[in-house]
């Protein structure tokens, strides 16, 4: 069974046998990057078609609440000693948002400085360079 901490990440070196080492590059960009989040609004924005703006507002709402949730549970130490990583929280928030903007057919979709050249290169930057942004805990 997965551990409640499974986004919780880390930067430490641990010298213990068996005990988990750093976050490397891939590992940090999967919890970072809300895939399940993001999935769900790409099939949400499906279901709710395409005339009904104000509803895919309102779904955008409902997923980024659930980044925060999940995210929240996700990021505490197993042991409830420590706090979830709030700016790992704040980073899969922005993500979501990137994701959202670049998708289309959502609440930014009819912005005047949306174009797909813009989106899709900002959609790629970040996800490339949001592993380097943070690092995890130290201890």
């Amino acid at each position: 069974m997965a551990s409640m901490s499974q986004f919780r990440i880390s930067n430490a070196v641990n010298k213990a046998p068996g005990a988990p080492g750093p976050d490397l590059y891939l590992s940090r960009l999967i919890k970072l990057i809300p895939s399940e989040v993001t999935a769900l609004y790409v099939c949400g924005t499906g279901v709710i078609g395409s005339e009904k703006e104000p509803t895919k507002g309102v779904w955008a709402l409902f997923c980024l609440a659930a980044v925060v949730m999940i995210r929240w549970q996700t990021t505490r130490a197993q042991s409830g000693t420590q706090a979830p990583q709030y700016l790992a929280i704040l980073i899969s928030c922005i993500s979501f948002g990137i994701w959202v903007f670049a998708l289309g057919d959502g609440p930014f979709d009819k912005a005047a400085f949306r174009t797909p050249e813009v989106t899709t290169l900002l959609m790629i930057g970040w996800t490339f360079l949001v592993p380097y942004l943070y690092k995890g805990d130290q201890a």
